[in-house]
């Protein structure tokens, strides 16, 4: 199943040189920013299979500027080149995120191609968090502050068709910034649940990030990353994923690959994370309850996309831009799908 790399980058993203390298027949599609320095696109040009994208060149796409600028939705280009290459399957990563063995490639190829024989999660509480699945145990980022930590239900499942390939990481795990500010994680290991894999019951919430994970090429309208949520941007991303994949008894799988990513964060950038987090503080089991309930019309992924960003625009704290932009986004898919 042919697999494209899709990110954006303000540095040089060296990382990329090991992706190809693990990858060699791995297209991977890098969009710039306006503050992208000129030595990432030689670098970029330097890589076999590496595309970046220039400002300039991304003006063609109707979202782009409804995106913004200086900002992680830009990855969104990135999204719309990789499915305009044909590929069956797109992985989302950052620029600092350094996968962890040369398998890393067909380990998430193989998950999409098979059916999943193995563990199945679900929860008394409604919500399974992956970040338990490492060692030392952490909270993703997007769990709801108000939902407790419940160790998992366990179920063993035959065949299942997976959707979504979170792969885990190692290092600065992801959590929110008020667990980063009142205790630093660092992850060395993962437990044995995380090394043999396991799918969430598609009845039981979950959430994953755009840091290391891969997905089925018709659920790339939902995975859109909308402008003015903040660092909320990729999990509310996962969430209607999630819903939209419920429709199709897809599966999310957490587990191997697994990638490496260690971070200098200032008390500056701390700061700035947590205002960044205030609606996904405040909101996601809301927006989580919201989905939930919500009745998806009897079509594609684009539709069922449009119908709950076109819902959305009528909540009083949703912003304007995220449901403009992705009305935008859809159309732009919709001519490449």
């Amino acid at each position: 199943m042919k697999l494209a790399l899709a990110t954006t980058t303000i540095n040089v993203p060296q990382t990329l040189a090991l992706y190809g390298a693990y990858g060699p027949d791995v297209k991977m599609f890098v969009t710039g920013d306006i503050n992208t320095p000129p030595a990432a696109y030689d670098f970029c040009d330097s890589v076999p299979n590496c595309i970046a994208g220039r400002p300039a060149s991304q003006s063609s796409w109707k979202c782009s500027e409804l995106l913004g600028w200086q900002s992680i939705c830009r990855r969104n280009i990135a999204l719309l080149e990789a499915v305009r290459s044909g590929a069956g399957v797109i992985l989302f990563t950052d620029d600092d995120n350094i996968p962890c063995d040369g398998s890393f490639f067909h380990k998430f190829t193989s998950l999409f191609a098979d059916g999943f024989d193995g563990i199945k999660v679900s929860s008394p509480n409604g919500w399974f968090d992956a970040g338990q699945m490492l060692t030392p145990a952490v909270r993703h980022r997007g769990i709801p502050i108000e939902v407790p930590s419940a160790p998992p239900r366990l179920d063993a499942i035959i065949d299942a068709h997976i959707g979504v390939a979170s792969g885990l990481w190692v290092g600065d795990a992801d959590v929110n910034a008020v667990d980063r500010i009142a205790n630093p994680p660092a992850v060395y290991s993962a437990a044995a649940l995380a090394l043999a894999g396991v799918v969430v019951d598609p009845n039981t919430k979950t959430v994953f990030n755009a840091q290391n994970v891969a997905f089925l090429r018709e659920l790339a309208p939902a995975m859109f990353q909308a402008p003015g949520l903040g660092r909320a941007d990729d999990i509310f991303a996962s969430l209607i994923t999630q819903r939209v994949m419920r429709e199709r008894g897809l599966h999310v799988h957490f587990g191997q690959p697994f990638t490496a990513c260690w971070q200098d964060r200032s008390k500056a950038s701390l700061l700035k994370d947590l205002s960044d987090e205030m609606l996904l503080l405040e909101r996601t089991a809301e927006f989580a309850n919201y989905l939930h309930r919500c009745e998806l019309p009897d079509s594609t992924v684009v539709e069922q996309v449009r119908d709950i960003y076109g819902d959305l625009a009528h909540c009083v704290w949703w912003p304007k831009i995220a449901s403009e932009a992705a009305f935008a986004f859809l159309d732009d898919i919709e001519g490449v799908l």
